[in-house]
């Protein structure tokens, strides 16, 4: 079973991470898209829409899983994010999937800027003891990819990767700084 879980994981790597045309930032969005072109774009079923983001149900291979879209003071596309929620009895599950998606974003990407902080041969016990610190960072032109090993709100082991526009981000925080500075 769980032979297959790295298979049915590493071929949607191939997929979702593996080919990017490119004017494509994340999945078969761009950075700056309003909601309503996410929307469109978008494939799977919408579970939640809130003020800044959009929230849809999806399985990544078998693992279940969310992409979150997340939007600037402005409206405009600035992250996208998976974020995968395995149901696994063993830590050593985690990160073998953690290792087979850091290694497909490195084969995309590069070399990693950014390495976990905890030595490969602690991360099990690090999970099992609740401390994590298991991140991995690659720095493009236009975003930053962030994997990232972490205990949920709620307890649980989960994945993410987190791909933030840097233009985006940018114009974001100066949208907030200046409506705050009109606001006071």
């Amino acid at each position: 079973m769980k032979r297959l879980s790295v298979f049915l994981t590493g071929a949607f790597l191939a997929i979702a991470i593996g080919t990017n045309a490119q004017n494509i930032d994340f999945r078969a969005t761009t950075w700056g898209m309003t909601k309503a072109d996410v929307k469109k774009a978008e494939k799977t079923d919408l579970v939640k829409e809130e003020d800044t983001r959009l929230i849809y149900e999806t399985k990544i291979t078998n693992l279940p899983a969310r992409v979150i879209y997340t939007f600037s003071f402005a409206g405009k596309l600035m992250r996208g994010k998976y974020y995968i929620y395995p149901d696994y009895y063993t830590a050593s599950f985690y990160v073998d999937d953690y290792k087979m998606i850091a290694d497909a974003l490195t084969q995309k990407y590069g070399a990693p800027v950014e390495k976990p902080t905890v030595k490969e041969d602690d991360w099990i016990s690090a999970i099992a003891n609740g401390l994590f610190g298991i991140e991995t960072v690659w720095k493009q032109k236009r975003m930053d990819v962030t994997l990232t090993l972490s205990e949920s709100p709620e307890g649980k082991i989960v994945i993410q990767i987190d791909y933030v526009s840097k233009e985006f981000t940018n114009v974001d925080t100066k949208e907030k700084r200046d409506s705050l500075i009109k606001s006071l």
